[in-house]
């Protein structure tokens, strides 16, 4: 059956990178582009065109609307496959389907505009032009002697819809600031992961932006959203209501969850045993939970593979090695570079208390910071060594002896000059700029680039055992809400 055609307002395109490789499966499949081909990838669309929603076919008429946005001699190709071949260094199937997915709203008229883009493809594993089409049946990834590819696209003339990190060292008060009230760790939880959806409403793991408001002592009408670029937002605590300034405002930066952002190696900063009953064969000083990295939002895998610390990902049987009884926990972010576990035992309620009953482990992405010192974990101490402000090492009252060090890399949100605010949304109705020449200031800091020795597993969904958080789009893939399941807009 041929596809339906609709109308669609289109703009200037650029690559969304996931945690996740682009490619998967097969023998070999490809590795990610660097930054300069991945700007060969760059399109625009027509302000108005009519094509299909889905095609399983390259030869697509969606594709013929693309006008590449670097035409230079750095990128080959003019059209979506030969485009894709020179990137990926690959050949492209056309022999296996395609598949088109767009995620749009309807904006009152028969034009709907294009927020994000999806599109899988099959690479053939050894570039040679014998590309083994996949088996009929379900669609898999990967493949005999192929692999599965799977990329994204976002609007650059609108706010993705997605969830967002806390910058580090965030939020930044101005010296006539509002004054924060709740600086709790349960807070500071609460708000270091937001999710933006459509209309410039923002939420926190389901809560509204009164949750910011509250911590503040402030009518809800003191939060101010303000779009910074297609994948960056602000909000502002502002005690000006009507003139919101750096001055007079607590500004949040928040960071759309891109590789960017999601992809972080996590050094154990400290940890507090509380009162917990605790284990005698071991301790948190054996090194199995000295580091881990994530590639998703609360998808991690520890770093240390012996057989004797359990699975890598397995965050339960791992961190209840060191206690006498059976624990419930959970992972949240403080900001970008700060993780944080909280162990309860398992009866407790799923308020998680935060009392002696609870013991808690930190951990910081060391490289937030310019300089650090070797980090090491004694394998006969509760000392954990590490950089440059200082926090304390608690072990739990069970233990005879502890021991107190300067450990560090948390950012702690201040306590002084914060300020009211409120809400002014971005307007609800999408309007296409003219030209869609790509924002120039919309990179991240130069500090939040992922890693550059990252290698990441092998497999990217968290254990279902895991109570790990994963945002307020949880069971989304990536963080395009439902980017790569359909195509979804309102009739």
């Amino acid at each position: 059956m041929a596809p339906n055609n609709l109308t669609f307002i289109g703009s200037h395109f650029e690559r969304f990178v996931q945690g996740q490789p682009d490619c998967s499966g097969g023998d070999t499949p490809p590795a990610d582009p660097s930054a300069s081909k991945l700007k060969c990838l760059e399109f625009t669309l027509p302000s108005n065109f009519t094509a299909p929603a889905y095609d399983s076919s390259p030869n697509s008429a969606f594709y013929s609307f693309l006008t590449f946005t670097d035409q230079s001699d750095a990128c080959k190709g003019s059209d979506i496959v030969s485009r894709w071949q020179d990137v990926y260094g690959r050949n492209v199937s056309q022999a296996a389907p395609f598949f088109l997915d767009l995620l749009s709203n309807n904006t009152g008229t028969s034009a709907h505009f294009i927020e994000s883009i999806s599109i899988e493809f099959w690479v053939d594993s050894t570039n040679s032009s014998n590309v083994i089409k996949p088996a009929a049946g379900p669609i898999r990834r990967g493949g005999p002697g192929s692999s599965s590819c799977n990329i994204n696209w976002i609007s650059t003339a609108t706010q993705i819809v997605s969830d967002y990190v806390l910058a580090y060292k965030n939020p930044i008060c101005g010296v006539n600031a509002p004054k924060l009230i709740d600086n709790s760790t349960q807070t500071r939880e609460l708000l270091a992961v937001a999710y933006y959806s459509t209309g410039a409403v923002v939420s926190f793991m389901g809560e509204p932006t009164s949750v910011l408001s509250d911590a503040y002592g402030l009518k809800n009408t003191s939060i101010i959203v303000k779009s910074v670029s297609d994948s960056k937002f602000d909000l502002f605590v502002t005690s000006d209501v009507s003139s919101p300034t750096a001055d007079n405002s607590c500004v949040y930066e928040y960071l759309a969850a891109d590789r960017s952002v999601t992809v972080r190696d996590f050094t154990l900063q400290s940890y507090d045993l509380g009162s917990l009953p605790v284990s005698n064969l071991t301790t948190p000083a054996d090194g199995c939970i000295s580091e881990f990295n994530t590639t998703n939002l609360g998808v991690y895998t520890f770093a240390n593979l012996s057989d004797a610390c359990g699975s890598p990902t397995d965050g339960r049987a791992r961190l209840g090695r060191y206690f006498s009884v059976p624990i419930s926990f959970s992972f949240h972010y403080l900001d970008i570079a700060d993780g944080i576990f909280n162990i309860t035992v398992s009866e407790d309620s799923p308020e998680r208390r935060r009392d002696g009953n609870t013991a808690t482990f930190v951990f910081f992405d060391k490289s937030f910071i310019p300089t650090t010192t070797t980090s090491t974990i004694a394998p006969t101490s509760t000392v954990v060594s590490t950089f440059a402000s200082s926090s304390t090492v608690k072990a739990s009252s069970s233990i005879q002896s502890t021991t107190a060090q300067t450990a560090s890399g948390s950012s702690v949100i201040p306590t002084t000059a914060v300020a009211g605010a409120t809400t002014a949304a971005t307007p609800t109705g999408y309007v296409v700029p003219t030209g869609y020449g790509a924002p120039t200031g919309y990179g991240g800091p130069t500090g939040y680039g992922a890693p550059t020795g990252y290698g990441g597993p092998t497999a990217y969904g968290a254990p279902a055992a895991n109570n790990i958080y994963k945002g307020a789009s949880a069971g989304k893939v990536g963080i395009v809400s439902a980017l790569v399941v359909a195509f979804v807009f309102a009739l």
